[in-house]
């Protein structure tokens, strides 16, 4: 059967022999690049999810040396994960659109903003948060004040949400073709819940044990 192939691509003229190369190599590619790209969102929205489980041992033990090489661990990979998404999602880009705006579909539109959103939350991590906590090692995450609360709550609520848009974007059929208000609703639920779930645990995080929730401390 192999020979009977090979046979019946010797006779194929060689302009077709080339395409049909091409068109393999081509497939590939694609494929490589898809593949790094979904790699890239996992491990940026796996980083997110294991901080998110480290919390009760970062309420037991305080900020310790071991939360912040945790913290900058996490955020590392992220950083990694966001320059691997921009690679890839750019070759993608130029494979669909050929960097032509007049051919972007509104869900690459977003796609766009939303690793736009999550490269400047990386941003603020690293200028903001991470000083943050870095100065508060070795007091509890409860005594930090209500400014700096808000800071990583809005950080963390910032970078959950958009990892996770990012993937129901790339996983879902509905959203490929869907129309800006569509996506638009679609990232004000996502974005929503997780600001609410955020600093609903914040809001929590601050009432001491069998009290009122403290008011901000004035300045």
């Amino acid at each position: 059967m192999e020979n009977e192939l090979r046979g019946g691509i010797e006779f194929l003229p060689p302009d077709m022999v080339s395409a049909a190369a091409n068109l393999s190599w081509m497939v590939v590619y694609v494929d490589t690049v898809r593949l790094a790209h979904l790699i890239a969102i996992v491990l940026g929205l796996g980083s997110v999810i294991q901080l998110a489980l480290s919390a009760p041992r970062i309420l037991r033990e305080g900020i310790s040396r071991t939360v912040l090489e945790l913290i900058d661990r996490a955020h590392g990979r992220i950083v990694l994960a966001l320059a691997l998404l921009w690679v890839s999602g750019l070759a993608l880009v130029q494979i669909r659109t050929g960097f032509d705006p007049s051919a972007a579909s509104p869900k690459l539109v977003t796609k766009l903003v939303v690793v736009t959103v999550l490269t400047v939350d990386a941003v603020l991590m690293a200028w903001l948060v991470k000083p943050v906590i870095a100065e508060a090692r070795g007091s509890a995450l409860q005594d930090l004040s209500w400014a700096k609360t808000a800071v990583i709550a809005n950080c963390v609520a910032l970078s959950g949400a958009s990892w996770t848009y990012a993937l129901v974007l790339g996983a879902s059929s509905v959203l490929k073709t869907a129309e800006p208000p569509v996506l638009i609703a679609a990232g004000l639920i996502i974005y929503g819940s997780a600001y609410a779930a955020v600093f609903t645990a914040a809001a929590l995080l601050k009432r001491p044990a069998g009290g009122r929730l403290q008011p901000p401390s004035l300045p």
